[in-house]
């Protein structure tokens, strides 16, 4: 049915700043979204974005492409078998990449995690009762909920040009793009 390919990337939190994040030119694509203000993982945040991504060192990012066979891209579908191929291959991929990310959180110590696309932890977010998020050490931000351009940071850093769905098919691959934020390493006692 598909076929995965990863990749991995890193980059100075500074230059990626520099170079990636747009905070408000992102936030505002970001109101267009069904989940603008309705998951605590989206904008508006209650925290400086900027101030959050100087606050580490380094990003690592992870991109998982998933391919799909000819055959499969080929055909229309329903809304019910898309939301099917979908369940069993974008969900199945996006939930293996944040456990990958957050097996990864527990040996990197004072790190985070950015997921790709908005936190589907709850079926229904706290935050659309005003609430506190249930499992905020779960819950994490995206690159574009903190003003990363994707789209720029799949092809400068992975050769790869965003495809979307359009009329009842599948695109030929998506692309799912997280991440680490590292703080520097502490030296050791020897200076290692």
């Amino acid at each position: 049915m598909y076929q995965i390919r990863k990749q991995s990337a890193e980059t100075s939190t500074e230059e990626y700043l520099k170079q990636y994040v747009d905070v408000k030119t992102i936030t505002a694509n970001c109101r267009n979204c069904p989940n603008y203000n309705t998951r605590w993982s989206c904008p508006p945040h209650n925290f400086d974005v900027e101030k959050l991504w100087t606050s580490f060192h380094t990003l690592h990012l992870s991109c998982v492409q998933i391919v799909y066979d000819s055959d499969i891209v080929l055909r229309a579908y329903t809304k019910e078998g898309l939301s099917e191929i979908l369940h069993n291959s974008l969900d199945h991929e996006k939930r293996q990449l944040r456990e990958r990310l957050e097996a990864r959180l527990h040996q990197l110590p004072g790190s985070a995690a950015l997921a790709s696309g908005c936190c589907e932890l709850c079926s229904r977010c706290a935050r659309r009762s005003n609430l506190p998020c249930r499992f905020p050490y779960h819950m994490h931000y995206s690159i574009e909920s903190l003003g990363g351009d994707v789209v720029k940071t799949a092809h400068d850093f992975f050769g790869i040009e965003l495809k979307w769905m359009g009329d009842n098919r599948l695109p030929e691959y998506f692309t799912l793009i997280g991440g680490i934020l590292l703080n520097p390493q502490p030296h050791s006692a020897t200076g290692d």
